[in-house]
């Protein structure tokens, strides 16, 4: 019994650890943000718009990022997506 629970709070540890270690790269731009003040010294940005998140490219460039996680995560750095939150003109 004493061994299973060793086991088990060393898997929690460890998942733990995992998790912290390749924390959330990807976030929305807050809307109205008009600096990257709090970024500084802290994250390397990597900014990302689009006019949807259809869009073609912006899928691709996601998957391509995705595909990056852990070596981006490693070197700090955050992917933030500006979706265009009003429709281009002559859309329906």
């Amino acid at each position: 019994m004493k061994t299973k629970l060793g086991i088990a709070v060393a898997a929690g540890a460890i998942a733990a650890t995992q998790t912290r270690a390749t924390p959330d790269i990807f976030q929305a731009l807050p809307e109205g943000a008009n600096d990257l003040n709090d970024l500084k010294w802290a994250k390397r940005p990597v900014l990302l718009f689009a006019p949807s998140r259809d869009d073609a490219a912006y899928a691709r460039q996601m998957a391509l990022f995705d595909a990056a996680r852990a070596a981006l995560a490693k070197r700090d750095i955050v992917v933030l997506s500006d979706i265009d939150r009003i429709p281009p003109a002559g859309a329906v």
